[in-house]
């Protein structure tokens, strides 16, 4: 039962993804990274047409979603010092996600990335992946994020 559910709560959501511009503050980004999903549900959910139609259209969502995930990522691995210690919440740069966030948010990349990443044919999809992907700024480290310098490229961080 629970499985199930959770499967038709994710297509329901991809649904909304595909069909409807979604606001950054909208709590569904945080209700759909921290849902509890397998891997076959969500390649289930998100079959390759779907992400190609995300980078295709002109809604912010695909944006919205890789940047949250990825953003998951990097405030998991800045919660940990040099040494792999994990720092004291006083310490930490930003709020440090769940692990089963962080592995929901990988899952979700490791989903969408082959498709947004293969040759594409039209130049509006290879325009539209390096507007995502790519500005001519400089990655941030933790050392930049605590001496306030501007953020940089890749895009997403």
């Amino acid at each position: 039962m629970g499985a199930s559910q959770s499967a038709h709560d994710l297509a329901t959501a991809v649904v909304r993804l595909e069909r409807e511009p979604i606001s950054a503050a909208d709590a569904f980004w945080d209700e759909l990274i921290g849902a509890t999903f397998t891997v076959e549900e969500l390649y289930k959910a998100l079959p390759p047409a779907t992400v190609r139609g995300l980078l295709r259209s002109p809604s912010m969502n695909l944006r919205i979603l890789v940047e949250r995930a990825v953003g998951n990522c990097r405030n998991y691995a800045l919660a940990f010092d040099d040494a792999h210690n994990l720092l004291p919440p006083a310490e930490q740069l930003f709020a440090t996600p769940d692990l089963p966030v962080v592995l929901n948010s990988l899952h979700i990349l490791g989903r969408l990335l082959p498709f947004l990443l293969e040759p594409h044919g039209e130049v509006s999809d290879e325009e539209a992946l390096a507007a995502l992907f790519w500005t001519g700024e400089s990655h941030p480290t933790r050392a930049s994020l605590t001496a306030g310098s501007p953020r940089a490229s890749p895009r997403v961080h």
